[in-house]
This record gives structure tokens, C-alpha cells and sequence, in this order.
């Protein structure tokens, strides 16, 4: 089985404001790493920007709803195309993608761990935030209070689906 995410589901669409917020420090890193030899062009997908902005959106969930989200790291895996990767996963077992679009997918994903996807989510454990902080830190100085405010309230009105109810890609 291999149906979408729904685009109107509410954790995509928290899932897309945290883009948004987050679109113009990913530009700047992707600039950044451009001007280093990193990067040899401007992209239009998240590459290299999903474990910044994955602990990012974990500390606005958690503080809304308490110690409920993880921070993941592993691969993501299809035919015989493997890339390492970093999401957020739910207690429940619901698995939000900030940076799907890496993997040809929507921009965002929402869907149940035990799903039958294209796309397979390995999980190697939770990541250390610490790995990341630097950049997390410059990021979060491009939230204003207002903005982060705003994502704060998204996140306290998010209600999970059942395990059942999850949707499946």
C-alpha cells in the first residue's frame, strides 16, 4: 500500500509551518555551504537541513505537549538507494518528515512506523542534539517571539490520531 499523507492532516500542516518558519536559515546554510565548497549549488529541497530543523520542531512539540517526540536518525531506504536522515517520531509510533522532499516524496510526511512505504525508515537511534546545537541556536535566532508564539500555539491544538487512524504512504 502506498497512499500520501493527507496535504490537510494537522501534523502536515504543522509539519509545513515549521518549513516555512524555517526556510530562510536552511537558505542561508545552503548559501553558506555553497561559499565553503560544500554545496555547488542552491537546492530547492531540505538536503542537508532535516537534523537542525527535526531538534528544532522536537523542542516546540515537546514543550507544548510534553516529552512526547524523538529525534531519529538512521537511513532511509528504496530498492537499492540508501541516504542517512534524521526525523521526528511520536510515542505513538507516528512518524513526522520535515524533509521528505529529499526522497522524491511531498515536502512533508506524517505517517505510522508500521506502515507499508515505499520509502523505508530505518531507525538507529535517537540522535544527540548536541551534534547540532551550533546551528540550532543561529536558527533559532531567525524565530521571532511572534513566530514562535504562533508555532507554539499550532503545536498545543495538535492532536494525535489512534495508532489505527495514522495515515499510511
Amino acid at each position: 500500500m502506498h497512499e500520501m499523507s493527507d496535504p490537510d492532516d494537522e501534523v502536515v500542516l504543522f509539519g509545513s509551518a515549521m518549513r516555512d518558519l524555517l526556510s530562510k536559515p536552511w537558505r542561508d546554510e545552503q548559501y553558506e555551504r555553497m561559499l565553503k565548497g560544500q554545496e555547488f549549488s542552491l537546492t530547492e529541497t531540505s538536503l542537508h537541513m532535516s537534523g537542525p530543523s527535526t531538534v528544532i520542531a522536537a523542542d516546540i512539540l515537546n514543550e507544548a505537549q510534553g516529552d512526547s517526540w524523538s529525534v531519529r536518525s538512521g537511513v532511509v531506504r528504496r530498492n537499492q538507494q540508501e541516504e542517512p536522515h534524521v526525523w521526528l517520531r511520536h510515542f505513538s509510533g507516528m512518524i513526522l518528515d520535515l524533509a521528505a522532499d529529499q526522497f522524491s516524496m511531498s515536502p512533508v510526511v506524517a505517517f505510522h512506523e508500521a506502515s507499508d512505504t515505499l520509502w523505508h525508515y530505518e531507525d538507529h537511534g535517537e540522535i544527540d542534539p548536541e551534534a547540532v546545537q551550533d546551528l540550532v541556536e543561529i536558527w533559532k535566532n531567525h524565530i521571532s517571539p511572534e513566530q514562535m508564539q504562533n508555532i507554539l500555539s499550532k503545536a498545543e491544538g495538535l492532536t494525535m490520531p489512534e495508532p489505527d487512524d495514522m495515515p499510511q504512504i
